[in-house]
């Protein structure tokens, strides 16, 4: 009997992850070894019909009542706040302003921020002389120019060894400034026509300091030519770096910035200026509370349903719903006035709506505090369950011992079937 148990359990179940809860001390091994024994004690001596389908129900309603007691034990020393804290930003127009939360705390947030962008951060932009495609500007020769930004200041050497086109020249140039990555973008730019085209250089950070961003300048160099950035009039300014200007909250606050954030929380993105002021509001996030809610009633659900499945084959099955399901019940007021609503199959259905405003009101922590006793009963009864998951299946008695005698016990009766010490199951 016994090896038909374990026989069937590689075959039709793999490794389960293993979590903190399969970590015992001695004393609560002991416990449970106590637990059994008392068990044994008073179960009567019985038969089972052992087949693969008696063998699947016993294992996954074991499994499932371990992944009750687990969650239930998170909840009990994790609280839902992690849950039904979670927040998410809604803007009233993303293309003037979105928004989004770095973590998922928000204690430190207003429940809406008022935006009103007057003005968007701008970068610098210079843009050099334009120049016939196959004209020759530059001579051969060595050129040596630098980029002061407001870190440091770089400098570069460029040579000409024959007389090239400018658009040849200027596409190098191009490449040339972009490989060392120093914050100024450079690109080659045609003109209508296309027979033309002139180099614009732009930084990629934008705001002032009343200082500009980047300048350029040539240096002198063995050759007698003129500079390439006087040839070229790459330091041409054509547009001036800004800094973003807007209202918060009804107080103007100036950034060098098109993107910021609140108290290290909330980052904001500036898209456009505009007269229109746009509402950030912080609101429950409904794919992650949703998502937990449905993480904790699941293992719950699946209890219920394998009870159902198996009503047909096992009366005591029936019994297995009655006291699961019951627990529900005594909270079946508190449930779904939280959108936890019990459906005619004793299983949990969520109702977003009112789910989402519970968790705003705080009425989802209250149902799952330890003090309402919800979670304190579901303990107890995963735990009966993962102790003698045998109560709930058919089988013949065939007699009862006389309990009165001393030294009645049989302390591995029930491990035959329950104890299940096999890989992570024990």
């Amino acid at each position: 009997m016994i090896n038909t148990t374990y026989n069937y359990l590689p075959i039709n179940y793999s490794n389960n992850k293993t979590t903190k809860y399969h970590s015992h001390k001695k004393s609560e091994l002991k416990t449970i070894y106590n637990s059994i024994i008392n068990l044994s004690r008073k179960s009567p001596v019985y038969l089972l019909n052992i087949t693969n389908t008696n063998n699947n129900y016993a294992l996954s309603l074991k499994q499932n009542a371990i992944n009750l007691h687990e969650t239930m034990l998170d909840l009990d020393e994790n609280t839902l706040s992690s849950i039904t804290d979670s927040k998410e930003v809604i803007s009233s127009n993303t293309d003037i302003v979105d928004a989004s939360l770095t973590t998922s705390s928000s204690s430190d947030l207003l429940d809406q921020y008022l935006i009103k962008v007057k003005q968007l951060a701008t970068s610098q932009v210079n843009t050099g002389k334009e120049f016939n495609n196959i004209s020759k500007p530059l001579k051969p020769g060595n050129y040596r120019f630098s980029i002061r930004t407001k870190d440091d200041i770089y400098e570069f050497q460029y040579n000409i060894s024959t007389q090239v086109t400018s658009k040849d020249t200027q596409l190098k140039l191009v490449d040339y400034i972009n490989q060392a990555n120093i914050g100024v973008l450079a690109t080659f730019e045609s003109s209508q026509t296309n027979d033309a085209g002139r180099i614009r250089l732009e930084s990629t950070s934008t705001g002032s300091d009343g200082n500009l961003i980047f300048s350029l300048q040539d240096q002198k160099s063995d050759s007698s030519n003129p500079g390439i950035i006087d040839i070229l009039q790459l330091n041409t300014l054509t547009s001036i770096p800004k800094n973003a200007v807007f209202e918060l909250n009804g107080e103007e606050k100036t950034t060098s910035s098109n993107s910021f954030c609140i108290n290290k929380s909330l980052n904001i993105n500036l898209n456009a200026s505009s007269n229109e002021v746009v509402t950030l509001s912080l609101v429950p996030d409904r794919d992650k509370i949703i998502a937990g809610l449905d993480s904790i009633i699941q293992p719950y659900n699946d209890i219920i349903r394998l009870s159902n499945e198996q009503s047909t084959n096992h009366r005591n099955a029936k019994r297995l719903m009655w006291e699961v399901s019951s627990i529900v019940n005594d909270y079946k007021n508190e449930f779904e006035s939280c959108g936890l609503n019990i459906n005619s199959n004793n299983e949990i259905n969520l109702e977003e709506s009112l789910i989402l405003q519970a968790a705003n009101d705080g009425d989802l922590q209250k149902i799952f505090s330890t003090s309402l006793g919800f979670i304190p009963s579901i303990l107890n009864k995963s735990n009966e369950i993962m102790l003698n998951p045998m109560k709930y299946l058919d089988k013949t008695i065939v007699y009862y011992k006389d309990v009165t005698k001393p030294g009645v016990s049989n302390p591995y009766m029930t491990s035959i079937y329950s104890g299940m010490i096999f890989n992570s199951y024990c």
